[in-house]
C-alpha cells in the first residue's frame, strides 16, 4: 500500500506547524522561581520566598522519595506568595480558579506567612547543609557532595 505524496506533505507540514507554535519548540518548563515574579526581587529572592512559602523545592514540586504535595497545600503556597506580592504571568492558573472548592481557596482560610525558619528547616535546605542527612533522603545518595551551601539556604 502506498502512501500519496500529498499525504505525506500534509503530515510533515502539519508536524513542522504544531512543533514551532508557541514560543520556543521542545523547550522544558520553567522552573518555579523562573514563573514568578515581583518588581525589584532578584531570582535569589524569589527563590526564597519559594521556600520560605513552603515551596519544597525552589526548582518545582518534590521529587521521589517524597511524596507530591496536595492541591491544598500547593495553593497554601501560591496564596502566601500571592500575599507576600509576588505574581505569576496570566498564562499559569491559580490552584483556586482551577479548584475553587480547595480549602485553602475559601473566604476567611488562614494565609501563611514568608517564615526564615521553614526555609531553612526545609529538606532542600538541609540537604545542602547536612551530608549525612542528604544521603539518608534523597533518590541519588552518590549525589550528595559536600560543597558550598546554596544562597538561598543561607540565613
Amino acid at each position: 500500500m502506498t502512501v500519496p505524496l500529498r499525504t505525506v506533505f500534509l503530515i510533515v507540514l502539519a508536524s513542522a506547524l504544531t512543533a514551532c507554535w508557541g514560543r520556543q519548540p521542545f523547550q522544558p518548563p520553567l522552573a518555579s522561581f523562573q514563573v514568578w515574579y515581583k518588581p525589584g526581587a532578584s531570582p535569589l529572592q524569589i527563590k526564597k520566598a519559594l521556600l520560605e512559602c513552603g515551596k519544597p523545592h525552589p526548582q518545582g514540586e518534590s521529587s521521589p522519595p517524597k511524596p507530591m504535595r496536595t492541591a491544598n497545600e500547593q495553593a497554601e503556597t501560591e496564596n502566601c506568595l500571592l500575599a507576600a506580592g509576588y505574581r505569576k504571568p496570566n498564562e499559569y492558573s491559580s490552584w483556586c480558579n482551577l479548584q475553587p472548592e480547595l480549602p485553602a481557596c475559601q473566604p476567611g482560610a488562614s494565609v501563611p506567612t514568608l517564615s526564615a525558619e521553614r526555609r531553612l528547616n526545609s529538606d532542600y535546605c538541609r540537604a545542602r547543609r547536612d551530608l549525612e542527612f542528604c544521603r539518608r533522603t534523597v533518590s541519588n545518595p552518590s549525589a550528595c557532595t559536600p560543597g558550598p551551601v546554596e544562597p538561598e539556604c543561607l540565613p
